[in-house]
């Protein structure tokens, strides 16, 4: 009976050690629109404040989590958006829940780059994922007609 529960707390302890592999999920972020932008995103992983992208320029970052699956955009809870022309918008992630929206959040809106369908994403290795948004001139012209709609 000894020898029996002796197993059980070696197959205990065996189970409490964290053996899920680190994923890395790289996020870009590239400009090919007219416009210089300048934004900041606050989310889990996710947050950085007034990286700018000239146009035709990228910022990426890394963020590295447990498990097999690449941490999806839609963990961004807001992304804050400005052109250089002054024009600028704050878009709100799809899981903040609908009564949680704050006013003046833009959520429901196409070009919003905190939506996982918009991101071009590619798995680079086993546990390596890349999410890519690019910046248009559409996002300019649809961030101006929020803007302008006010």
């Amino acid at each position: 009976m000894k020898k029996l529960f002796v197993i059980f707390l070696a197959g205990v302890f065996a189970s409490c050690t964290n053996t899920d592999p680190i994923s890395e999920n790289h996020y870009v972020w590239t400009n090919n629109s007219e416009y210089e932008i300048t934004f900041s995103s606050i989310g889990y992983g996710v947050s950085f404040e007034d990286e700018v992208i000239s146009s035709k320029e990228s910022f990426a970052i890394v963020f590295s989590n447990f498990g097999e699956t690449g941490k999806a955009p839609e963990t961004i809870e807001t992304m804050t958006v400005g052109f250089d022309d002054g024009v600028r918008v704050v878009y709100g992630g799809t899981l903040v829940p609908v009564e949680s929206h704050i006013p003046n959040v833009f959520y429901d809106q196409p070009f919003n780059p905190t939506w996982e369908e918009n991101y071009e994403y590619k798995k680079l290795g086993r546990y390596e994922y890349q999410w890519t948004y690019t910046f248009t001139n559409a996002d300019y012209e649809a961030a101006k007609a929020i803007v302008e709609g006010e």
